[in-house]
């Protein structure tokens, strides 16, 4: 299930693999990374398609605007996300299953 269909603004989604994103300064200066971890909770903020995607007609070119726990904003591809309800279910599938 897609997030971008399910989610409305505040919604709390879960991440489901680990990932780093870039941080700049002024739009231009790359300055680091932050790190995202997976089962790490943030907030879906908005959603968008990708107008430079490579895969432009791929579920890989619809971005996710989320938020964290500070409150900064960062943007990522949809496959990183799972709903709040998701992330339960696979929690309780792999907890029978183990």
């Amino acid at each position: 299930m897609s997030v971008i269909n399910t989610s409305e603004k505040e919604d709390i989604l879960f991440i489901v693999i680990d990932f780093s994103l870039p941080i700049f300064e002024n739009d231009d200066d790359e300055i680091g990374f932050i790190d995202f971890s997976i089962g790490q909770k943030v907030y879906f903020v908005d959603a968008f398609k990708d107008p430079n995607s490579v895969f432009s007609q791929d579920h890989t070119s619809w971005m996710v605007r989320f938020r964290d726990e500070l409150g900064n904003e960062y943007c990522a591809t949809q496959t990183l996300f799972v709903t709040e309800e998701e992330w339960r279910n696979l929690v309780k599938f792999i907890k029978d299953k183990c």
